[in-house]
């Protein structure tokens, strides 16, 4: 009911590029934003498997590990004393990142009659003068929810009228069965600009507690008024020391030469 891991091996040739990665002397501090050319192509797997185009130079930022990237996003928004929205049942970890920052979560519950969906009008009555964000994560952990789009469409309407940041957990996105269909709230037009997507690999590609990536459609910068500074912004003091063989080890998996390996892994399973 926590972490998931998944049952697979990571695939041989995600071993074999870190293994490379590091013979070609990927052993360094790596940029703060992430290498160039994993922006470059994390951007093109958001654009042929989500339809999503962002700026890789401002709008992409390469973390390390889920918490990181959630840790960011919370405390770029959120000051104490205000509050987060967070659909339950949720990721437990979520409850915890929220309070560290002060804030406070608030929780709006759903039962299995629902489809654990929160009904979009018990969002919108708890918003509140100190609401800040909105927190999702479909597929949903614990539950395997998968939000569909119209569902999307009714919560985004009101984080767009209360002009609320949307965190948008999306780590299961491979693991979607029964002909569900996972759709990010940065592919719909009207949710776009409120929308912070975080993104994985360690799900996808069995690699669980690799780099993980925030998304920020308004500039990475933009949304943090604590630390102001472009691009990196907060991570850059978090975190100064990145695994240096992480992001080119996963960046080879997303070139368009290499087979999907880790889709493919699952295919037979939906």
């Amino acid at each position: 009911m926590q972490q998931g891991d998944l049952s697979m091996d990571t695939p041989r040739e995600i071993m074999d590029a870190a293994s490379d990665a590091l013979n070609r002397g990927y052993t360094k501090y790596a940029p703060a934003a992430g290498y160039p050319e994993l922006r470059n192509a994390v951007a093109k797997k958001l654009r042929d498997y989500n339809q999503i185009d962002l700026d890789p130079e401002t709008q992409i930022l390469i973390t390390q590990g889920s918490t990181e990237a959630l840790y960011l996003a919370v405390n770029a928004l959120l000051d104490p004393g205000e509050e987060a929205i967070i659909p339950a049942p949720y990721y437990p970890p979520y409850d915890s990142l929220i309070k560290a920052s002060g804030a406070t979560p608030r929780y709006v519950g759903a039962t299995e009659d629902e489809g654990w969906l929160p009904a979009p009008e018990a969002i919108e009555k708890a918003v509140n003068k100190r609401t800040r964000a909105l927190l999702i994560n479909t597929p949903n952990n614990p539950t395997g929810t998968v939000y569909p789009r119209k569902y999307l469409e009714d919560i985004g309407r009101t984080a767009v009228d209360h002009d609320l940041p949307i965190l948008s957990d999306e780590a299961y996105e491979a693991l979607v069965f029964d002909g569900a269909e996972h759709v990010s709230p940065m592919s719909i037009p009207s949710m776009r600009d409120n929308a912070i997507g975080l993104f994985s690999f360690s799900k996808t590609f069995a690699m669980t507690g690799e780099a993980r990536l925030p998304l920020w459609p308004r500039g990475i910068h933009q949304e943090s008024r604590h630390h102001p500074q472009p691009r990196a912004g907060p991570r850059q003091f978090s975190h100064p020391d990145r695994r240096p063989a992480g992001p080119p080890r996963v960046g080879q998996v997303f070139r368009p030469d290499r087979p999907r390996t880790g889709r493919k892994k699952k295919n037979p399973c939906g």
